[in-house]
């Protein structure tokens, strides 16, 4: 019986300030890569619009994901005070074909607070645009997600799907307690690397609250496949995780 299919939530490729494999700098090594996995499509994100300018890295993402079927890109966005009006940037993103938004606050040091972005995530939730607000650090840091702003943003913006995700979890309370908070709010797989978290996610609070991610080029995507493949949730639930639920909403996006 053929497993899941894979679509990949976290992928990123290009020259990072950390050294990565150098197979993994274009997206043809990365196609390479997903297929040696097994993967099947990934959402993803030049290094230069995560590590140093979403104003030219963004389009650099669409070009690269343009008529290969397997790709799709991802949108990063900064604060409206140095990253433009948000309706325009949203427009933008929109016709390059990209459908899922991206925060990076540690990169760019910035609050996710609605103080800060709220102009974003309004109109985010206006198109139904999924958002992953992404901790990820580049000092690789863990438990890095302020779960306060995060929750703040979920109840301000309920029809906003806000996806969190961070290089590593290390303790899931205010993680479980902000999930039974906000129905909108979602998990990336990535960095839960948790025993039967899969499983614990799913009873708790439903497998159409989980991503799969892989966190490619930082880390082997085997970790996150056999959480997926050895869990011991249904196979119903397996493939909305693997990939159905990040095709629910991008299929819910409205331009």
């Amino acid at each position: 019986m053929a497993g899941p299919s894979f679509f990949d939530l976290t992928c990123s490729f290009g020259i990072h300030n950390r050294r990565v494999p150098e197979a993994l700098r274009t997206a043809e090594g990365l196609l390479g890569e997903m297929r040696r996995y097994g993967i099947e499509k990934a959402l993803i994100c030049h290094a230069v619009a995560m590590e140093h300018s979403p104003e030219l890295g963004n389009p650099m993402t669409a070009r690269a994901a343009r008529g290969t079927g397997a790709l799709a890109p991802c949108w990063v966005f900064l604060p409206s005070t140095v990253g433009g009006d948000p309706e325009r940037g949203v427009a933008r993103m929109l016709s390059s074909g990209s459908r899922v938004a991206k925060l990076l606050p540690e990169y760019y040091f910035f609050d996710v607070g609605e103080w800060c972005v709220g102009d974003i995530y309004g109109v985010l939730e206006e198109h139904r645009i999924p958002v992953v607000l992404d901790f990820f650090s580049p000092s690789l840091g863990s438990d890095l997600v302020r779960w306060g702003d995060v929750v703040e943003v979920c109840l301000a913006h309920p029809d906003l799907p806000v996806i969190v995700s961070e290089y590593r979890y290390r303790s899931n309370r205010r993680m479980y307690q902000a999930m039974a908070r906000c129905d909108n709010l979602m998990l990336d797989l990535s960095g839960l690397w948790l025993y039967r978290a899969v499983d614990s996610v799913c009873e708790e609070f439903g497998a159409d609250r989980l991503f799969f991610g892989t966190r490619t080029p930082y880390r082997d995507p085997s970790s996150a496949l056999g959480m997926v493949n050895y869990s011991k949730v249904s196979d119903e639930e397996k493939a909305m995780v693997a990939g159905g639920n990040l095709e629910r909403l991008i299929r819910g996006v409205r331009e």
